[in-house]
């Protein structure tokens, strides 16, 4: 035991020795708890990044070399850009673009005969494609002439139709004023017409009222007065006479006075009259005959005014249909001008 280590020496003594816990069961041991990653980063990772990104900002930076292209080679590529716009066949074109850059290659001195023969065809057909270009520039140019005069015919011919159809437009204008003057002319001669027949009636009517009246005077004067003037034997005969003449002065509106005395002096005889009942007689025939005249003299400027406003009324006719007939005409214009 002295030659055993303190620890287990004590180990010993307690009987926790490895043999004694083997005898012994125990409950199963736990599993030692696992040992959490450590990720490590590569140290050289982060020391290589920022050469790296140096390197390609210091890439980005740097400016691109100019593509150098030979003079001849430019050239050459002219030649063939020409021959492309030229008017031969694919094959000749092929052919000279493979082989002008050999024939060009040499001096004129010292070119093959079958290269000397490859340049003229090429200066051939390049003068050919430029008599071509030249033709086609004279013909766009000729285009181009025959375009801008054709625009400026055609500005011209927009000019002319907005100016004819502002023309159009005035005469339309005019034609609709024309046509609303002779409307109002047209109504104005209606109404004429109208006034004209109004005034013709009404002097009609005074011709027919003074006729009427005169009729009554002069059946008065002649069936009654001149009746009872040269006397009528039968006393009731001329009462009534007297009285139904009475009436019918009334109605004249003869003088109160004289229509008071004449029916007492009307119904005597001739001979049985005194100088009152004569004296009243003379002045009712006086009166009567002077109702007469006035009556002739109505009726003479009666049938002249009456004549005269017929007369109006046939120039007023004439002129409504003169009005009628130039409104249609108008109107006709004036459908025709819209």
């Amino acid at each position: 035991l002295k030659r055993l280590p303190p620890r287990r020496r004590e180990r010993l003594r307690r009987g926790d020795s490895p043999s004694q816990r083997t005898l012994a069961p125990s409950a199963p041991a736990a599993p030692p708890a696992a040992m959490p990653l450590v990720m490590k980063r590569p140290a050289s990772k982060a020391a290589d990044a920022k050469p790296a990104k140096a390197a390609k900002a210091e890439k980005a930076q740097a400016p691109k070399k100019a593509k150098v292209v030979d003079p001849f080679t430019r050239k050459v590529q002219a030649i063939a850009l020409g021959l492309a716009e030229a008017d031969v066949p694919v094959d000749v074109m092929t052919m000279l673009e493979k082989m002008l850059p050999a024939s060009m290659a040499e001096f004129k001195a010292d070119r093959h005969r079958f290269q000397g023969a490859i340049v003229k065809a090429a200066e051939g057909v390049l003068v050919g494609a430029e008599g071509l270009l030249a033709r086609q520039a004279d013909a766009a140019q000729d285009a181009i002439r025959a375009a801008e005069a054709k625009a400026d015919a055609g500005v011209k011919a927009l000019g002319d139709a907005a100016a004819t159809v502002e023309d159009e437009k005035a005469a339309a204008s005019r034609c609709k004023l024309a046509l609303a003057q002779v409307a109002l002319a047209y109504v104005g001669c209606k109404d004429a017409v109208r006034r004209k027949e109004a005034a013709a009636e009404t002097q009609a009517a005074a011709l027919r009222g003074g006729t009427e009246k005169k009729a009554a005077v002069v059946r008065v004067q002649t069936e009654q007065f001149k009746v009872l003037a040269e006397g009528v034997e039968d006393e009731a005969a001329a009462k009534a006479l007297a009285a139904a003449m009475v009436a019918e002065l009334k109605k004249l509106a003869v003088d109160s006075s004289i229509l008071a005395a004449v029916p007492n002096a009307s119904i005597k005889v001739p001979s049985a009259r005194g100088p009152f009942d004569t004296m009243v007689l003379t002045q009712l025939d006086t009166e009567l005959a002077r109702r007469v005249a006035e009556a002739d003299a109505a009726l003479r400027g009666g049938e002249t005014r009456c004549a005269a406003a017929t007369a109006e009324v046939d120039v007023a006719k004439r002129a409504f249909e003169e009005a009628r007939d130039a409104q249609m005409e108008s109107a006709a214009t004036y459908k025709e001008a819209a």
